[in-house]
């Protein structure tokens, strides 16, 4: 049996794949390194470790970071709360496992470094570069919790750089995951406050009204922290696209609408009242923009209404949004109600909105999908079809010019763009210079709670928890020398949960927003019948993908979306700043329906964050040039009919299309040399349901290193995937087999 799978693979797999996938996944998802277990660590662990920074002048700054990787290019500081260079690190924590067992670890980087696991030194470097450090004998690790400290001097001169990684019988060298790290979360509940009140200072646009002087002067530093030039949404045209009573109701109370509104209210509450005021500044808005005449609009039909929902469904809105018909107005787990949309926008406004979000809003978190005209208006079709909430009250009636007044005596217009007549309103309002607010300063004004009202007295009401108040206030006790400085690595963290990218995708093991909650919009997607016919390439698409990102296969195929956790040590950063900035030129999975939005304004520092997190560079190097020998080696590889692997079955080849897709489609070769580092590339051939559980990738090597073509290269899985490397680097003047 065992003879007559290797020889006939292809067949094999087109016959029962879904069968060996299944097995496989079943044992790769039980290894012991990544078994979840009850007792693997105490409750009151919280994920990561907790990464001590330390500078030159002796100043400490503490963080959670979630594994033992860093990368701190020369000259750059490894975080924004020093005022000197790092010179040390240390990650402590415990490192977690589901049953008792034994592993090899190592290192990656250059600099000095030891690593101590259940108080025995288990690797010690002697050169700097870490990679010569020999691996240590294979450590036992109980089941549970093994504390686990790593210390780190940073090379002087250089860029500094370390990555930690561990390998066992049952799976080959990785970075040791993100997954089975814990530290105890009191040890930071300081240093996460002063960084949590740095980012509410930023992002609640402190600055526009408090003249920061010269401590940021330079606005387009970019050692500036980025979310200090966040905009605010532009009041340019507020007249035709936003509903009048919604604009004073939101004037009035922001936070009635969003829990997680960053605007405050500048008018004095009046229980269940909407202040004149309001009413007097909704007028004046109600003015700009020259707004169309009022046409007369035919009932949307049942189809444009279902295929709108459809599209809701299908892009996952579920993870970010609740439906206006939800039963709970208020944010839910995070999620913005849309309970009021169409007390909001005029119906042709929110149409264009979802052709370009940051048309008004460059920092907008709303994300870009890049949905057609048709698409738009089939999405606001179903939005207006559900019965959502309306303006509860009489309509007052404002006063215009009182109302333009108020848009610059109360400081309106330092946030957000006025531009009446070409000319931009400018701010009446006299705020006090940051630097002449001493800390006392800081338990009244803007900086107050609910309960401490009395003591807020004009200041705008931002109505900040306690522990809002508690953040900013430890942020201002050390001072705003940390704003002038920032870090790669931070902003991708700060970012990753801004913008909700767990609402779609995996990360570190946990599941995705959009999967917990996709029973709430389940009935709305319409059943669709299988593609027929196979790919065609033309001159408009090239590669057979289909027009417009539209699948063109004869099955159904996997919907699965890109676990985010490995995203940063998988992607080269040049190529995700490209795809975040939505200037890529291809879908790369077309049989998704779901699309990868843009966030063009954020797209450089994510890229550069995320591939730090895992201590790579910001920068990946230039392609290598290609083993032409190598190269032929692994074109044969990936052909079929017992000669290779069958890779083309699953993956076109440039403009040849996948031959026989089973369940899951692959990526096209074609765009793998722009894409991948080549580490994780091998280490996902290796094993890829190691690497991202539940893909439907099939695993070719077996555990002593082997694959079933023992004619080539002596059948080293290793060897032989560099061979298809070397294939692939030919990029998109990739000949087929």
């Amino acid at each position: 049996m065992c003879y007559d799978f290797t020889m006939n693979l292809p067949r094999f797999q087109d016959m029962c794949r879904h069968l060996v996938v299944g097995l496989l996944l079943c044992l790769m998802t039980s290894s012991t390194a990544l078994c979840a277990d009850d007792d693997a660590a105490p409750a009151s662990q919280s994920a990561g470790l907790v990464l001590t920074l330390t500078s030159s002048a002796q100043a400490h700054d503490e963080r959670a970071a979630r594994m033992v990787a860093l990368h701190v290019p020369k000259g750059e500081h490894a975080s924004p709360l020093l005022s000197a260079p790092a010179n040390r690190a240390r990650w402590e924590g415990f490192i977690n496992v589901g049953l008792r067992g034994r592993y090899t670890f190592s290192l990656e980087g250059n600099g000095k470094a030891k690593v101590t696991i259940n108080d025995t030194v288990i690797l010690e470097s002697t050169e700097m570069d870490l990679g010569k450090t020999e691996p240590a004998d294979r450590v036992r690790l109980n089941k549970g919790p093994n504390p686990i400290l790593v210390e780190y001097e940073l090379p002087e001169g250089s860029d500094a750089t370390i990555r930690l990684y561990w390998q066992s019988d049952e799976f080959p060298r990785e970075p040791v995951p993100p997954m089975v790290f814990t530290h105890d979360p009191s040890r930071l509940r300081l240093s996460a406050a002063i960084r949590d009140g740095r980012e509410l200072f930023a992002t609640m646009r402190c600055t526009k009204c408090h003249d920061a002087g010269d401590l940021l002067k330079d606005k387009k530093a970019t050692a500036l922290m980025p979310e200090l030039n966040i905009d605010a949404p532009s009041l340019a045209d507020a007249g035709v696209r936003l509903g009048v009573p919604w604009m004073a109701h939101w004037i009035a109370n922001p936070k009635h609408f969003r829990a997680d509104a960053s605007m405050p209210s500048l008018l004095p509450s009046v229980e269940g009242k909407v202040p004149q005021e309001a009413w007097d500044i909704a007028a004046y808005l109600d003015t700009l923009g020259q707004k169309p005449p009022v046409q007369k609009r035919v009932p949307d039909s049942k189809e444009l209404i279902a295929a709108g929902g459809d599209l809701f469904a299908s892009l996952g809105c579920i993870g970010c949004h609740t439906l206006p018909d939800h039963v709970d107005a208020k944010t839910i787990d995070g999620r913005v109600p849309l309970k009021f949309v169409r007390s909001k926008w005029s119906r042709d406004a929110f149409t264009a909105f979802l052709l370009n979000p940051q048309k008004h809003y460059e920092w907008i978190r709303m994300p870009n999908f890049n949905v057609s005209p048709v698409e738009a208006n089939q999405i606001t079709a179903f939005l207006w079809s559900l019965k959502g909430e309306t303006i509860e009250g009489p309509v007052g009636k404002g006063d215009a010019t009182r109302g333009k007044q108020l848009v610059q005596s109360l400081g309106c217009v330092n946030c957000h763009t006025v531009t009446e007549k070409n000319e931009k309103l400018v701010s009446t309002l006299a705020a006090s210079p940051l630097a002449s607010l001493a800390k006392s300063e800081w338990k009244r004004g803007c900086v107050t709670a609910a309960q401490e009202s009395n003591e807020r007295g004009k200041a705008p009401n931002f109505q900040l928890d306690e522990g809002d108040v508690t953040a900013l206030r430890a942020f201002a006790e050390v001072g705003f020398d940390s704003l002038k400085r920032d870090t790669a690595d931070e902003f991708a963290s700060r970012q990753v949960s801004a913008l909700r990218c767990a609402a779609c995708h995996k990360l570190d093991g946990q599941n995705d927003f959009w999967s917990n909650h996709e029973s709430e919009v389940a009935s709305l997607l319409i059943k669709k019948e299988p593609h027929g016919g196979k790919p065609k390439p033309d001159d408009d698409d090239p590669f057979g993908v289909g027009d417009k990102g539209e699948p063109k296969q004869e099955v159904q195929i996997d919907q699965s979306r890109p676990d985010l956790t490995w995203v940063g040590d998988k992607l080269r950063p040049q190529w995700i700043e490209t795809f975040l900035s939505g200037k890529l030129d291809h879908k790369l999975r077309p049989w998704i329906t779901a699309r990868m939005p843009a966030f063009p304004i954020r797209a450089s520092g994510l890229a550069k964050g995320l591939a730090m997190q895992h201590g790579r560079e910001p920068v990946a190097p230039p392609f290598e040039k290609p083993d032409a020998q190598l190269a032929a080696i692994g074109k044969r590889l990936i052909a079929g009919e017992g000669k290779g692997f069958g890779c083309t079955q699953c993956h076109g080849i440039g403009k040849s299309p996948a031959t026989n897709v089973f369940e899951a489609q692959g990526i096209n070769f074609a765009y793998l040399q722009e894409r991948l580092r080549k580490e994780y590339y091998m280490r996902w051939m290796l094993n890829p349901g190691r690497v991202s559980p539940g893909t439907r990738m099939p695993k070719f090597a077996s555990d002593d290193g082997t694959t079933p073509f023992f004619d080539v290269l002596e059948g080293d899985a290793t060897k032989q995937f560099d061979a298809m490397w070397q294939y692939f680097m030919s990029g998109r003047e990739i000949a087929p087999p």
